[in-house]
């Protein structure tokens, strides 16, 4: 019987730290903003390195100490938008406020070719 009270008192204050932490989560949507920066960005950029009229990318990054993008890898098929994506946000500026240091961020990229 002791055991069981002795589980359930160590177990209660850990349940409701939990519960507290799920509730106050600051960062909603933390990569929208970021988004929109990598858009504008990439918005007045050649685009005829595209070999499909829509081609996608993946983009994993950090933001350093001086709030630049450090681009850590690009996903895609197409290794000429891969190397126009990292050349175009590599060190970059970016507005955005980080709530911790070294996070990495994935954003998906879409490049639409207008005819």
């Amino acid at each position: 019987m002791k055991t069981y009270l002795f589980a359930l008192l160590i177990t209660l204050p850990m349940m409701a730290n939990l519960g507290y932490a799920a509730v106050n989560d600051p960062r909603p949507d933390e990569t929208g903003e970021l988004k929109e920066e990598i858009d504008r960005m990439l918005r007045s950029k050649d685009l005829s390195v595209l070999k499909a009229p829509t081609e996608e990318a993946k983009v994993i990054f950090l933001i350093n100490a001086r709030n630049e993008l450090v681009i850590l890898d690009v996903i895609s098929d197409n290794d000429a938008l891969c190397d126009m994506i990292r050349n175009t946000l590599s060190f970059k500026k970016v507005r955005y406020h980080q709530p911790k240091q070294l996070t990495s961020y994935m954003v998906t990229v879409r490049m639409v070719k207008k005819e």
